[in-house]
């Protein structure tokens, strides 16, 4: 990538829309974006005040029009890049956004690559590589929970605790190389002691955000829920409950349900892939089979699995041999059709299935009865009954988890090397790996493979 070159792409998503947007950034933005654009009072970009709106028309090459156009000027360094930044509004039609880009690149601009505006910023400082990945994490939120937690991260919440450590981890490292250049003058016990407990407090303080991974990948990449059990006990009458509106055909007829059905759900703040399977039975016919095998799949890679079982039948055989296939895996029976049983049949099969570690919850998908339980069950099986706020520190990102795990293994080795009296050097080496185990988070020491992988998830236009 060229930080010299002038680029441009389409800011907006694709379809029909009342504006889109052209982004340009680089050193040429503002005479490019004059050469195309036309103001009605005759006034150039170059010579408008930022930040503001002017009216004007896009022309091509030719001269003809394209389209009628507002424009804004964003001057380096104060852009989302820190570079000069020029945005064309027009209409958001397919057709008036192409021929605009198009216009843009004739007059001298490139083609902008997948996140190549956010990378900009990046390589420019504005923001580091941890901010980066919060802004594809913003777009890509599913509820309101992850999106306050991506904000979050793009405001610097987690570079700012990595960076702190980060100084504490480099205050250590440069009395134990210090010890290490003035080898004949052994260190005090007493210093030793301190340095010792630095490093214990960095260790306790990276462990505490390790803990914090499970919830946050939860809320970045949703929890995958899958809805099992016989056919005809409600699967699909329950996910559209959830869904709170007609997503599943339902009908009296065992086997309706065919192929996987996955939706996508905020309960509570946190998003769930609901998956509707086909109902597990001894198959009838070569189609239901396929679905039936597609069900086991579903199984094998769900986070959380809701068995549903009809408490009009009560537990059957067949109920208990699914439940036994969930096992090691979180799993909560939802007790259906209490409208159609009496209360005491209703406990009697709730007692059948309950086992320890096991969450059963009394529903009724035709009433909505016990709805609420159950999405409050979702959240206790998957938090262990904790309570997520999102104005904590989380770590959501694998990368993030993986390269803290490094460092804690690395600050560790050192406090033991400490402890023993090891030499000055060794402990030492094992900081430096612990501090480009951070910098990898932030982006202070990473290379330009995982730099490339990274943005490549962009969106062309940010």
């Amino acid at each position: 990538m060229k930080v010299s070159d002038t680029i441009a792409a389409i800011a907006t998503a694709q379809g029909e829309a009342g504006i889109g947007i052209v982004r340009l950034s680089g050193p040429k933005a503002i005479a490019i974006a004059d050469s195309v654009w036309l103001s009605t009072d005759g006034k150039r970009l170059r010579d408008r005040v930022g930040y503001k709106m002017s009216y004007g028309r896009i022309i091509d090459r030719a001269g003809e029009e394209i389209d009628e156009a507002l424009a804004s000027v964003m001057k380096a360094p104060k852009s989302y890049t820190r570079e000069d930044v020029v945005e064309i509004n027009c209409h958001g039609g397919p057709a008036p956004l192409r021929r605009a880009l198009e216009a843009v690149l004739e007059a001298g601009a490139r083609l902008a690559e997948p996140g190549e505006f956010t990378k900009r910023a990046f390589i420019n400082g504005r923001i580091d590589l941890a901010q980066a990945e919060a802004v594809i994490d913003t777009i890509r939120a599913r509820t309101d929970k992850a999106a306050r937690l991506a904000v979050r991260q793009l405001e610097g919440g987690l570079s700012e605790t990595v960076t702190s450590i980060s100084r504490a981890l480099l205050d250590t490292r440069a009395c134990l190389e210090a010890a290490v250049d003035f080898s004949d003058e052994d260190i005090e016990p007493p210093l030793r002691g301190k340095l010792r407990k630095d490093a214990e407090k960095c260790a306790e303080r990276i462990a505490k955000l390790i803990a914090t991974a499970h919830d946050g990948e939860i809320l970045r990449n949703g929890v995958r829920l899958v809805i099992v059990g016989r056919p005809n006990v409600g699967k699909s009458s329950l996910l559209n409950a959830l869904l709170k509106r007609d997503r599943a055909i339902v009908t009296s007829v065992p086997g309706t349900t065919r192929d996987i059905i996955e939706e996508t759900v905020s309960i509570n703040g946190v998003p769930f892939v609901v998956a509707d399977t086909a109902g597990i039975r001894d198959e009838t016919d070569e189609v239901e089979a396929i679905g039936v095998a597609l069900s086991h799949k579903s199984l094998a890679a769900a986070d959380l699995i809701l068995v549903v079982v009809d408490a009009s039948q009560g537990a059957l055989p067949e109920d208990h041999t699914i439940l036994k296939g969930t096992s090691g895996k979180p799993t909560i029976v939802a007790v259906n059709k209490n409208d159609l049983a009496s209360a005491k049949h209703v406990e009697a099969t709730a007692k059948s299935v309950s086992a320890p570690g096991r969450i059963v919850v009394r529903v009724s998908a035709a009433t909505g009865e016990g709805v609420e339980r159950l999405e409050a069950a979702f959240g206790e099986a998957v938090f262990s009954g904790r309570v997520l706020s999102t104005d904590d520190i989380l770590v959501s990102n694998a990368r993030h988890a993986d390269a803290l795990r490094r460092a804690l293994t690395s600050v560790r080795r050192a406090v033991s090397e400490i402890r023993e009296g090891l030499s000055e050097e060794f402990a030492s080496a094992e900081i430096r790996d612990a501090l480009a185990a951070l910098g990898e988070i932030t982006g202070t020491s990473v290379d330009d493979e995982v730099l490339n992988r990274i943005f490549a998830e962009f969106c062309i236009g940010k």
